[in-house]
Formats: C-alpha cells, sequence, structure tokens
C-alpha cells in the first residue's frame, strides 16, 4: 500500500508499507525514543527535507513505553513530517504528556505552514482514530495529542527470548545476565562522572557499549536509552534528558535482577 503526502508538489513523499497478515504477531508496545530516532534519521534522507534541521526532545520524566502498535504510530509521525514543505530548514519535535496521552509538538521555522497545512493534519486525524487524535495549530506550529497510555508493568529483560534463542534455561539465563549487568555498569558511571576523568569520546564509547548490552540483555528500553544519547554525544547536543532517561532504565533493571519488578 502506498500514501503520498506533500504540501510542495514539486516533491511528494511517498511512504510505502506492508501490512502484517492476520496471523502475525503485532508488536503491542511502543519505545517513544526508539520511534523518534527512527522518523529523525528518515526525515533526513528525503530529497525535499535533507537540509532540515531535525531536533527531538522526548520529556525525560514521560514513561518511554506505551500500549499500541508501533507500526501504526510509525506511520502517523511519518505522515506528520510529510505534510512539511520543503520551505522549513528547521524542525523542532518534542513529545511530552502523563501515562494517559502524549503531546507531539510540531515547531518549525515557517511561520506560514501551520496555518496553510492544518486541514491536511486534520486529515491525518482519521489515520488514529484509535488514539483519539486531537490537533490544535497557533504560528509556531502543529500539537497532535494522542490517547496513548503506558504499558503496563513488564519484564525490563526478555529472559525468555534468549532462553529459546540459546537454548539455556531460564534461570541459566537469569544467571549469566546477572554477571553481566554487574560488568556493564562501570559504562554507565562513566557517563554520570561529571568531572573531566572522560573525554567525549571516551563517553561515545561507554554509550556505544549500553546499546550493545541492551541487545545482549534483550533489554529493548536500555538499548533505545543509549542510542539517544550515543547520538547526542556524537553531535555534541545536550545529554542531560537522555542520561536522566537512560539512568531510569538501568535502574529499573537491576531492581529487577535482584528480585523487586516495581
Amino acid at each position: 500500500m502506498k500514501l503520498i503526502w506533500s504540501l510542495c508538489e514539486e516533491f511528494p513523499i511517498i511512504f510505502e508499507w506492508t501490512r502484517p497478515s492476520a496471523g502475525g504477531i503485532l508488536r503491542r508496545m511502543i519505545l517513544l525514543s526508539e520511534v523518534a530516532d527512527k522518523i529523525r534519521n528518515e526525515i533526513l534522507t528525503w530529497p525535499s527535507h535533507r537540509n532540515v534541521k531535525v531536533r527531538i526532545l522526548i520529556d525525560p520524566s514521560l514513561n518511554d513505553a506505551r500500549k499500541g502498535d508501533e507500526g501504526i504510530f510509525n506511520e502517523v509521525l511519518m505522515m506528520s513530517a510529510g505534510l512539511l514543505p520543503g520551505t522549513v530548514s528547521g524542525l523542532d519535535i518534542k513529545i511530552s504528556g502523563n501515562d494517559e496521552e502524549i503531546g507531539i509538538s510540531f515547531k518549525f521555522d515557517d511561520k506560514g505552514t501551520s496555518t496553510l497545512s492544518l486541514p491536511y493534519w486534520n486529515d491525518l486525524a482519521d489515520k488514529a482514530t484509535g488514539w483519539n487524535p486531537r490537533i490544535s495549530s497557533d504560528e509556531n506550529g502543529v500539537i497532535l495529542t494522542l490517547a496513548l497510555p503506558a504499558a503496563d508493568a513488564y519484564p525490563p529483560v526478555n529472559l525468555r527470548s534468549m532462553a529459546r534463542e540459546t537454548g539455556i534455561r531460564t534461570d541459566e539465563a537469569r544467571s549469566i545476565l546477572k554477571g553481566f549487568i554487574i560488568n556493564a555498569r562501570s559504562h554507565l558511571e562513566i557517563l554520570q562522572d561529571r568531572t573531566d576523568n572522560y573525554g567525549e569520546e571516551e563517553r561515545f564509547r561507554a554509550a556505544h557499549s549500553l546499546k550493545g548490552a541492551g541487545k545482549t540483555l534483550r533489554a529493548p528500553e536500555l538499548a533505545s536509552a543509549a542510542r539517544a544519547l550515543e547520538r547526542n554525544i556524537r553531535e555534541k547536543t545536550g545529554t542531560t534528558g537522555e542520561l536522566k532517561n537512560l539512568e531510569s532504565v538501568w535502574n529499573r533493571i537491576e531492581r529487577w535482577f535482584e528480585g523487586d519488578s516495581t
């Protein structure tokens, strides 16, 4: 299936995806930071938006894991960004909210864009009817509000996945990963060090190692949080919010291994 969305006829943006079959397994959890990173990278590949400076900020106090279908959420955000004309050179995306809903603010430097595009955004809202979408607009941009509640508590580490992939028992997997998490903590301590003991390259390597640790642990939130921090270190942008999110995810994993699943 293809959709073509653009306010600029000269550079139409084509979205193509394949919906899973009826018997397929849908991922019923969305990691906001993971999706935001994908959106940011994708926008930069569009010919009409290649020079757009994209900044994405997620409120660090916001629960990253949300109930919902990641594929649909991806479609909504990609189509939203596709509504921006090629005259936009700067795009700020801010995601905030609470445990019941999120607000996605699109702020762009072309002041006439929000008024011009509002009818198209209203049409877009129909694509996310299951999330009770609301659209508002002012001279600075557009805000898309979606009813995406925080995901129910779930183990931050998927031991069953590791056991299934390696052929070992889940209790054996837990024992192996518990030792791994102790060793991996040194990378977080480098990132938390506020002195001049570690340079940018060492901090980048630490974030990169934690991203790999997230994959080893089958901990998608850890991999996602570390990826966001790694990117900001590389691009020399602020890292306070990303580090706070990473610390929150890490602490939850440690509590889980200690037997406290809250």
